[in-house]
């Protein structure tokens, strides 16, 4: 596995559908007459009331959140598409999601899955709703040509918890509502459960491969579980035992391996894979900014990992710093091992190209290698990168 800066024209994103359109829509609780709508609360009923504080009290703002469809050619709003929701619902999670569909001959078809939490405060349980919507092709209005689509209704549901995740599994919903996982079906326009597991504190993110579900905990570390489409089952694979605030996940495919990258709140980056009778998982960190990273062969690796060790004990480095103790993982707890390996540091091997030719050949003599086959595997990385 390789690390490697990203130059900046790189690191511009765009998404077709958008929770908030043009950032967040402030909603003033409040007038002129000096008059705002508060919230008392009586058990799990709620109760509004009229207070009046003075023109000089500074009246709460109220995010209000709404949900637009843009066009992927030019980016603009496409016009009556906009749906406001409910005051004090905050949108957690939005996602596209492929459910089963008989009218298709991939037996998927394309939702917009959305989910909320209605966040009232800390005396009142937290609750959201699941909206699932349709994308749907209408009669354009006259001299409005981006107005050929439009959002469709399919399900709208209070849930018992806050959704804070979405995603699909072989054409079924799966959701994170509270501290438990869902797995629905779609049928008749209504969500059918089939199967259901409990999680730990909070789960901000769900990715999917194939039977499997990788899920992020923003306290309690990742978990990987599997979805048993014949028994209707939902089981946990393994799990992080290691506290670790996770801040985003994803998959990493060498081959036959997968891996699962996480970033954590101390700005490392982990790879995890699961090997059930090994006693610790591979592991890989950085701390500062990161462009991208992608695996390398082995013969590559073993090639580079010595190109790296000699240029971390004689190189010259800015203002005497150790490029290995950059990399090392970092954590507030002590720990038992050094999960910092297997992976090449891109921006120091690199340097390799800029260094005087008698050095280079000194250094190439002392990993028992020649100059091309280093700028070989070199170049070959930098066509691979220039996806990216």
């Amino acid at each position: 596995m390789m690390l490697h800066g990203l130059s900046e024209r790189y690191r511009k994103m765009y998404s077709t559908f958008c929770e908030l359109p043009f950032g967040i829509e402030n909603l003033l609780l409040g007038n002129k007459s000096g008059r705002t709508i508060g919230s008392l609360l009586s058990s799990e009923d709620k109760e509004l009331s009229i207070e009046d504080k003075g023109e000089r009290f500074p009246y709460p703002v109220q995010e209000k959140f709404s949900i637009c469809l843009f066009s992927p050619v030019s980016w603009d709003v496409i016009p009556n598409t906009k749906i406001d929701l409910d005051e004090w619902e905050h949108v957690n999670c939005l996602k596209n999601v492929a459910l089963a569909y008989e009218g298709t001959r991939s037996g998927l078809k394309g939702y917009i899955a959305v989910g909320t939490n209605y966040n009232y405060g800390e005396d009142i349980t937290s609750r959201g709703r699941i909206l699932i919507y349709d994308i749907i092709e209408v009669v354009p209005e006259p001299g409005q040509p981006l107005t050929k689509n439009k959002f469709k209704e399919i399900y709208a549901k209070d849930q018992k918890g806050p959704v804070t995740a979405l995603s699909q599994v072989k054409g079924f919903l799966v959701s994170a509502v509270g501290q438990k996982i869902y797995i629905w079906q779609l049928k008749d326009n209504d969500l059918i459960g089939v199967a259901f597991i409990d999680t730990q504190v909070y789960t901000h993110q769900i990715l999917t491969i194939k039977s499997l579900l990788l899920i992020a905990d923003v306290y309690k570390s990742i978990a990987l579980l599997r979805f048993q489409e014949e028994y209707r089952t939902l089981s946990l694979v393994s799990r992080d035992f290691k506290p670790c605030e996770v801040y985003s996940i994803e998959y990493m495919i060498d081959n036959s391996s997968l891996g699962f990258l996480v970033s954590d709140r101390e700005k490392n980056l982990v790879l995890y894979m699961y090997q059930p009778e090994a006693r610790e998982s591979l592991g890989a960190t950085l701390d500062g900014s990161l462009g991208f990273i992608m695996p390398v062969p082995e013969k590559t690796y073993r090639r580079l990992l010595m190109l790296q060790n000699v240029l971390v004990s004689q190189g010259a480095h800015i203002a005497g710093l150790n490029p290995k103790a950059f990399r090392t993982y970092k954590s507030w707890r002590k720990l038992q091992y050094n999960p910092a390996r297997a992976v090449i540091d891109g921006d120091l091997v690199w340097a390799f190209m800029h260094l005087p030719i008698t050095e280079k050949i000194e250094v190439s003599k002392k990993i028992g290698t020649k100059i091309e086959e280093i700028v070989d595997d070199l170049a070959d990385i930098q066509k691979l990168a220039n996806h990216f």
